[in-house]
């Protein structure tokens, strides 16, 4: 079993630290993402928790204006056709129709781009995380997965939105349940930091 907790902010960084370290005591690999903003040193992560530096990939500009030859030639012929209006009320009102059609085909087809773009950088996170066993991780290859996401605050939902967009199988949750039956199970390797011991 492995674990990403995703921590984009240090606003929870006490249940982090407590979560992480009854992984950490289980011997569950836990791989800890964090903003590199946040200074994560003063909460003393255990040793055995990989936390790595989330930095998302800057915006391409330009992608909401992109719209399909065919989508430009017919709003282009109904524009056209609205200006031959005889009567100047109805021609205003046609115009100002086929204006508001093409601000909502921008929109959408801006929304759709950034859906697509905001998947494509969710499923390269996960093949930089988790790269495919073997070799070098390709494009084909499927990652190998946590069998867990744990959203560590209001700050790691849109990550872990785009993450359950992308990898639609990927089990997520807000909090970790100590006694779930897939940890309750776990023997504790080390005592020291168990803090489910600690609070027996």
């Amino acid at each position: 079993m492995k674990v990403l907790y995703l921590a984009l902010s240090t606003a929870r960084a006490r249940h982090v630290r407590f979560d992480t370290d009854y992984l950490a005591a289980r011997g569950v690999p836990v791989l800890l993402l964090v903003s590199p903003e946040d200074d994560w040193s003063e909460w003393r992560v255990d040793r055995r928790v990989e936390v790595r530096p989330y930095v998302p990939a800057a915006p391409e500009g330009g992608g909401a204006g992109r719209v399909t030859a065919g989508a430009r030639r017919g709003l282009r012929y109904a524009r056209g056709a609205a200006r031959r209006l005889p009567v100047a009320p109805v021609r205003a009102r046609m115009l100002r129709t086929v204006d508001a059609v093409d601000r909502r085909v921008v929109r959408s087809i801006g929304a759709r781009e950034e859906r697509r773009r905001t998947a494509a950088e969710a499923e390269a996170l996960m093949r930089a995380l988790y790269p495919a066993p073997g070799s070098a991780p390709r494009g084909g290859a499927v990652p190998a997965l946590p069998d867990l996401v744990v959203i560590g605050g209001a700050e790691s939902l849109p990550l872990a939105r785009e993450l359950a967009d992308a990898w639609p199988g990927l089990r997520l949750t807000f909090e970790l349940d100590w006694d779930a039956p897939e940890f309750a199970g776990l023997p504790v390797v080390d005592s020291t930091i168990d803090p489910a011991g600690a609070m027996r």
